[in-house]
């Protein structure tokens, strides 16, 4: 006669005390994660914010190589002289060599508002108004939504 010996093992189960200090765990390290990834995208921001003012400075150096200098006096109180600049630069024209000197499916957007990056003439290139300065200039979004599908 054979007899089946049952080993019975205590099932260990985690602690109340275990779980709160794993969950503690995670939230500290989620909330370390969160401020730093904003730092990122702020970082991440202003490099395109500085790209965009190169690529438009750029665009001028070679429209006036290629055609004229441009001698616009700057307005601080309007954006009147920052937008007839880039429509120059946007102009599509087969005669002249380089041209468009800038994308032409940018559609910039006026606005002073100190939580944006903003482009401003100065009188001889573009220069990046940072956030929290106050002003008028065009708008740099980062998201994408100044960019039209089409030019």
């Amino acid at each position: 006669m054979h007899i089946a010996h049952h080993s019975f093992a205590a099932k260990k189960a985690h602690t109340m005390v275990e779980m709160l200090i794993v969950i503690s765990i995670v939230g500290i390290l989620s909330g370390i994660s969160v401020v730093s990834y904003k730092g990122y995208l702020e970082s991440a921001e202003r490099s395109t914010a500085i790209d965009f003012v190169e690529q438009l400075n750029n665009g001028l150096k070679e429209y006036e190589q290629n055609v004229k200098a441009l001698t616009i006096a700057a307005d601080d109180n309007a954006t009147t002289e920052e937008d007839a600049i880039v429509d120059f630069l946007q102009q599509i024209d087969t005669t002249v060599f380089g041209s468009p000197y800038f994308r032409p499916n940018w559609q910039p957007v006026t606005g002073s508002d100190p939580e944006t990056y903003r482009i401003r003439w100065n009188g001889a290139t573009f220069e990046l108004v940072e956030r929290g300065t106050t002003g008028t200039g065009l708008e740099i979004r980062t998201d994408g939504s100044d960019i039209s599908a089409t030019p």
